[in-house]
Order: structure tokens, then C-alpha cells, then sequence
């Protein structure tokens, strides 16, 4: 997708202390099947931007503080501003320093607190300037239904739970040669991926990993695969 010649580059490299404290967004939500989650969520449909209008594509780069952006939420709110529209941005975070995006250890009922949950304005998340970050927490990408590609850094080793649950655009993933685990539900109803190479490091594949990847036609196991959860397509 080529972007329109008046993209605009917002790059955030201070004043952060204004946005930290703005306030609470509005959490979308969608329907669900599976008995393992809760089934009264439902999608709203929202609108492409405030005015109705096509939004134009836009790049935000974080080079610095982003962890006081994500654990505060001020960066999750900027990106569900609904006059950006939805697939219109490009997130680049290319932190040396960050070594964690979300928590691991996030609850389900805690799960709308995850970094960019619900962030339908996202087309495109590059973090492989995160030369440090080695794990992904549960939920930090779920719900993101216009993401359509991720770069992931060389250092990753764990996606916790359901980190791409419900990216039901994400079509192009690849998976970093030092990835050893992978937690619940990670991909479960991306129903735009066709084919998933896991790495040769890989020795956990959670519960459900692919549940619900309807266009999924080709998985490569690892050999050195020591658990494996029940996978259902």
C-alpha cells in the first residue's frame, strides 16, 4: 500500500507528562464464540473518522519514554481517536531500551488494560528498533481488526496470551528465529492468516493458538517442540 504524498510524521520525543494523565477511552468490543471468553462482547462498527471522511495514513514514531506512554495509556488513546479512521497508521517504536511491551501476567478481566488493545486505527506495527524487547504481555495487540502486518524484533522470545486475538486483517507475521514460547490463544481468529512458520526455538505452543484461523492452510512445527496445547482451526 503506498501512502498518500500528504502523510503526516508525528514523532513523540517529549512532553509526554501532557498526555499521561488525559483520561479513560472507550473500549470497542466484539462478539464472542468460544466458551473461553465472554460471550456478551459485541463489535461496534464505528465510523471511519469524526467527520465521516477518509482519514489519511499517517506514521507515528516513538523513539524514547515509551514505556510511561503505554503504562499510562496515553499512546492507546491517541490511536483510538476515531478521526484517525481505521487502518490509517503506521506505529514505529524503535526504543533501544524498552525490554517489555504489557505484562505477562495480565488477567482476563483486566485485558482492556493491555497496551493497544482495541486500536482499529493500526495498519502497521514496526518494532524492530526495540533491539532489547524480549517479550510481548498478554492482550496487547487483541482486537486490533486493521492490522494487517507486524515486524517483530530479533531478541523476542515469549508472546504472552492472545497478543493477536481477533486481528481478523493481519495477513503477514513473521516470527524471529529467538522465539522459544508462545502463549494462549496468540493468533486465535485471525482469520486473514494463511501460513505461520514457527521457529526452530520454539518449545511452548499454548492452548488454542490458532483457533478460529479460518484461512490458515499451512502451520510449520519445530522439532524441538516439547509442549504442545490442544490446536483447533
Amino acid at each position: 500500500m503506498s501512502f498518500d504524498p500528504g502523510a503526516q510524521e508525528i514523532v513523540i520525543d517529549e512532553n509526554v507528562d501532557n498526555e499521561l494523565h488525559s483520561g479513560s477511552e472507550e473500549e470497542s468490543s466484539e462478539e464472542d464464540n468460544s466458551g473461553w471468553e465472554d460471550s456478551s462482547e459485541e463489535e461496534s462498527s464505528g465510523e471511519e473518522s469524526s467527520e465521516g471522511e477518509e482519514a489519511e495514513p499517517q506514521e507515528i514514531v516513538i523513539d524514547e519514554d515509551v514505556d510511561n506512554q503505554i503504562r499510562f495509556g496515553a499512546l492507546r488513546k491517541r490511536l483510538q481517536d476515531r478521526s484517525l479512521g481505521k487502518g490509517t497508521i503506521t506505529l514505529i517504536i524503535r526504543d533501544p531500551n524498552i525490554t517489555i511491551i504489557g505484562d505477562i501476567n495480565l488477567g482476563w478481566d483486566d485485558r482492556e488494560g493491555a497496551p493497544l488493545f482495541g486500536c482499529r486505527s493500526l495498519l502497521r506495527v514496526n518494532l524492530k528498533g526495540c533491539t532489547k524487547l524480549t517479550q510481548l504481555g498478554n492482550y496487547v495487540f487483541r482486537q486490533c481488526s486493521s492490522l494487517t502486518s507486524v515486524s517483530l524484533p530479533d531478541g523476542l522470545t515469549q508472546l504472552g496470551d492472545c497478543v493477536f486475538d481477533r486481528c481478523s486483517s493481519l495477513t503477514s507475521l513473521t516470527l524471529p528465529d529467538g522465539l522459544t514460547q508462545l502463549g494462549y490463544y496468540v493468533f486465535s481468529r485471525c482469520s486473514s492468516l494463511t501460513s505461520v512458520a514457527l521457529p526452530d526455538g520454539v518449545t511452548q505452543l499454548g492452548n488454542n493458538v490458532f483457533y478460529g484461523c479460518s484461512s490458515l492452510t499451512s502451520v510449520l512445527l519445530p522439532d524441538g517442540l516439547t509442549q504442545l496445547g490442544d490446536v483447533y482451526c
